[in-house]
């Protein structure tokens, strides 16, 4: 459910992919040529469909467009998912996580049918900013499975969420590779999102702790009780038990009423003492740097050397058994060393592509290195940003947050037809200003998630506010 878009922005290289071309020759006969001589002498020249992609780009009459519309459908699409990152999020810590989630996918998902008609270029930017927009969701979704996590397994929780960005990735990797047509891809992308759509209403229950925040308590124990039918434990059931006879006998869960909190109150959080202020840019850069690293290289994977779809498939497959690599990483490393080895990682390796041009091996190999650089640091800064945020307002960090990574995914769509070593110096230099400010963040490894923005210890102290074994299992 959270990495559904990744289906749609994973096929992004392949429905701008540019046509394939033969020209005439001297003898009449049709020979493979490039682009530029193509359209210098269209009507001597052919698209060749069987090293083409049946995409936007043949099918909006683009192949010889100069990059400006190809990379306004990008715009519009990111741009669009800019605005929604934020809305939803609001709504999320409003709303719940689980209805907003609900609402944004079943929309989301229904989009893929409307390109299955006769296109036009008006009607695929109008698709793009509602596909953009409605897809905002997703992170409403992470941080509903997040809260139901402890301090113990939280870690685990985020190495599975992220490693299926990888595998909705592959997912659009193989439909193109068996059909090259984009139409069957919307009907393969729309059934898939179809069937998480039976298993979200079948078994997804609401986030406990959006209800514990929001002082509905009855509600909460009701999801406690649906966990532990999952997890018959003895000591789980009589946990329960006591907070049900807890609730039914008036008393909150918290520790004083839990009454919605002013929107200016809630933004007030975030700049309240300096560190704060500090600590949201900081995190907001990092939210930044990583999408633009990260969508990015998936717009730039056929300006690259080598085949777009090898591109595809070891950037898709690596950022599904990278997020299980990195585990060990996030299991006994604290939180900023190990953001510094992943940066430094998708630095060293972006430096090391632009010199070995012609080695295309060598280039796929360090294509590996840095799609693996860029899972671990967008894991972590998912990591960083759940523990240093209360309930109250968690949805509100993540849309602030990613507002400015939306911000760099419209950026990032002028990627398109960048050449490769230019975005390789960009990772570089993004990377190293990531590692300087990486060091003023605090550790958060380990912390108990707090529920109240009256709660501060998270951000205001670097003392270690770890779980008691009791809350622990109360959690």
């Amino acid at each position: 459910m959270y990495n559904f878009n990744t289906i749609f922005v994973a096929a992004i290289p392949f429905l701008i992919d540019d046509a394939r071309f033969n020209c005439k020759n001297a003898q009449g006969v049709f020979v493979e040529c490039s682009k530029e001589v193509a359209c210098a002498n269209r009507q001597n020249s052919v698209i060749d469909m069987d090293r083409s992609y049946d995409n936007f780009i043949i099918a909006l009459h683009l192949e010889c467009d100069d990059g400006f519309k190809v990379s306004l459908m990008a715009m519009f699409a990111f741009g669009a998912n800019w605005a929604g990152s934020f809305i939803f999020n609001v709504l999320g810590d409003k709303y719940g996580r689980l209805k907003i989630s609900k609402i944004g996918f079943l929309l989301a998902a229904s989009l893929y049918l409307l390109y299955l008609p006769p296109i036009t270029y008006g009607l695929v930017l109008g698709y793009m900013l509602m596909f953009g927009f409605l897809n905002s969701y997703f992170l409403q979704s992470y941080i509903l499975g997040v809260e139901f996590t402890s301090s113990e397994n939280r870690d685990f929780y985020t190495i599975v969420a992220q490693s299926f960005d990888g595998l909705m990735g592959t997912f659009t990797v193989i439909v193109f590779s068996l059909t090259r047509n984009y139409k069957i891809f919307m009907i393969s992308g729309f059934a898939m999102g179809f069937i998480i759509m039976i298993l979200m209403f079948l078994f997804v229950p609401e986030s406990p702790r959006y209800y514990v925040a929001t002082n509905q308590n009855k509600k909460a124990v009701g999801v406690y009780k649906y966990l532990a039918k999952l997890h018959p434990d003895q000591k789980v059931k009589e946990t329960i038990r006591l907070l049900e006879e807890k609730v039914n006998s008036g008393i909150s869960l918290q520790d004083d009423d839990a009454d919605e909190i002013p929107f200016k109150q809630q933004m007030a959080y975030f700049v309240k003492t300096k560190k704060r202020v500090a600590i949201a840019i900081i995190v907001s850069l990092c939210w930044f740097v990583n999408c633009l690293q990260n969508y990015g290289l998936n717009l730039e994977l056929g300006q690259l050397q080598g085949d777009i779809l090898i591109n595809s498939a070891i950037s898709n497959v690596t950022g599904f058994f990278a997020c299980f690599m990195s585990y060990p990483v996030l299991l006994y490393a604290k939180r900023k060393p190990a953001q510094l080895g992943g940066f430094t990682l998708t630095m060293v390796a972006s430096a090391a592509y632009v010199y070995v041009d012609g080695h295309v091996a060598l280039q796929y190999f360090l294509l590996f290195l840095i799609k693996f650089g860029i899972a671990l640091t967008f894991i972590l800064i998912y990591c960083f940003t759940t523990e240093l945020y209360p309930t109250q307002i968690r949805g509100l960090a993540f849309g602030l947050a990613n507002t400015f990574g939306r911000l760099a995914t419209i950026i990032s769509s002028l990627m398109v037809g960048v050449p490769a070593s230019i975005f390789m110096w960009m990772n570089v230099g993004q990377s190293l200003l990531i590692i300087l400010f990486t060091f003023v963040l605090p550790e958060t490894k380990g912390l108990q998630l707090e529920d109240k923005i009256t709660d501060d210890k998270v951000i205001d102290s670097e003392e270690s506010t770890k779980e008691t074994p009791e809350v622990e299992h109360e959690r």
